[in-house]
């Protein structure tokens, strides 16, 4: 199994997940432990994602116009096991991502399917390796990451937050 095809696993199961408790019983949804409750979480993945996504298909159109180029194919592999060291734990969310609590989870649940199916399709239109001809900046792990790099982070931020409303909903 290549990690591409780990990773669509992995997006796969944990936005699933999401979706599956967008779904639980309302009561569920609004208790809260430490902090946001599982309503809230689930609108700031997809407000998360909704910026990650941005940064992965820009990636996705400029490995595009590389491979027309002809241009060279970086030496370095993608390393998703970088992005799993720089993520051990929370960060700080920006402001922008900050839920407002007004998102019903039926929302959050479509918003979230639409956003696995462009996950997907990004992987799906780079299988061998091309979403590593363009890397962009990613300050918070302080490296330069690549479309399988920036999906890793989407995939991990998922799973932290399956966790987190296991916790406070479950």
């Amino acid at each position: 199994m290549t990690p591409q095809d780990e990773l669509r696993e992995r997006l796969e199961r944990s936005f699933g997940e999401l979706v599956r408790w967008s779904r639980a019983d309302p009561e569920r949804l609004e208790r809260s432990t430490d902090g946001w409750n599982g309503r809230e979480i689930l609108e700031h993945v997809a407000l998360a994602n909704h910026y990650l996504l941005i940064l992965v298909e820009k990636i996705r159109d400029r490995a595009r116009a590389k491979l027309r180029r002809g241009e060279p194919w970086p030496r370095g592999a993608t390393d998703l096991e970088r992005v799993a060291a720089a993520v051990p734990g929370p960060w700080a969310h920006p402001d922008h991502m900050t839920p407002t609590g007004d998102a019903a989870p039926a929302e959050s649940a479509r918003r979230l399917e639409e956003q696995l199916a462009r996950c997907l399709a990004c992987l799906d239109e780079m299988p061998d390796g091309q979403g590593t001809l363009h890397r962009i900046r990613m300050s918070r792990v302080d490296a330069r990451l690549d479309l399988y790099e920036y999906l890793e982070l989407v995939a991990r931020h998922a799973e932290r937050h399956v966790a987190q409303i296991e916790r406070v909903a479950g």
